[in-house]
């Protein structure tokens, strides 16, 4: 049964307030590999989007927002229960012919970060005039049940926050089972560089030095294995938030 807080939401008709409809021109600096390329997803045709690489199919807009290029309106923002208030709202339009749209929780909607770029850090082809700001999760934080989680797209950065902030919304249906989405990475271990092998001086000391705030080459200098598949601050800091749970900044 859904908390009676929501049911209120949604019969009171509480959408939303807009953010700033302005838009930052994506930027996808020169060698940075794409994780998520169009060729991924498939259009519909009817507003949703299909992920091939996870099954999960998404509304191409932000909430808030319509057209075929997501070009009329502004993105939305809503406190955490709104924004299961706005779930509710799309399942009763039944929109695209469904009726079990929802919040994405942390890691479905990690995957649609974008690491090769930022500004926004999401495949524009597929999510055009997509919002750079802050967008909930379905994911409440264990530490405080107050809060919950949310992912960055200006940068893909996650963080927490409480759950009476006004966020942006992005809905998910369907999808694969938990246990075999994380599986499509491959989960987490200690092999940080990827390279088939966990040392203590090159994945222990990609992760310490990760944990203590640094960045970019002060992360990977001296530090990466021989054969690493992983040998960039962008793609190790992809590893860790989208497979480990992490919170790394760019």
């Amino acid at each position: 049964m859904f908390p009676r807080c929501l049911l209120v939401n949604l019969l009171a008709v509480v959408l939303l307030a807009p953010l700033s409809s302005a838009l930052a021109v994506q930027d996808c600096p020169a060698g940075n590999d794409l994780v998520t390329p169009a060729s991924d997803f498939v259009d519909n045709g009817d507003g949703t989007i299909i992920h091939t690489k996870t099954g999960l199919m998404w509304k191409r807009c932000n909430e808030g927002v319509t057209g075929t290029t997501c070009g009329t309106g502004a993105a939305s923002a809503a406190s955490w229960a709104s924004a299961q208030g706005a779930a509710l709202a799309a399942n009763v339009e039944n929109f695209a012919g469904h009726a079990d749209w929802r919040l994405p929780n942390v890691k479905e909607l990690q995957s649609l970060v974008e690491t090769g770029c930022y500004g926004p850090s999401i495949n524009i082809t597929r999510f055009p005039n997509a919002s750079v700001n802050r967008h909930w999760t379905g994911t409440s934080w264990s530490v405080f049940a107050d809060n919950a989680l949310w992912v960055d797209f200006q940068d893909g950065f996650t963080d927490t926050d409480a759950k009476s902030t006004a966020y942006v919304i992005r809905l998910v249906r369907g999808g694969l089972a938990g246990a075999d989405f994380d599986s499509l990475s491959g989960g987490c271990s200690l092999d940080v560089d990827g390279n088939g092998t966990v040392e203590a001086l090159a994945d222990g000391m990609l992760l310490l030095r990760a944990m203590f705030g640094l960045t970019g080459t002060a992360v990977t200098n001296g530090a990466v294995g021989g054969g690493a598949t992983r040998s960039t601050w962008t793609k190790i800091r992809a590893y860790l938030n989208g497979s480990c749970g992490g919170a790394f900044a760019p």
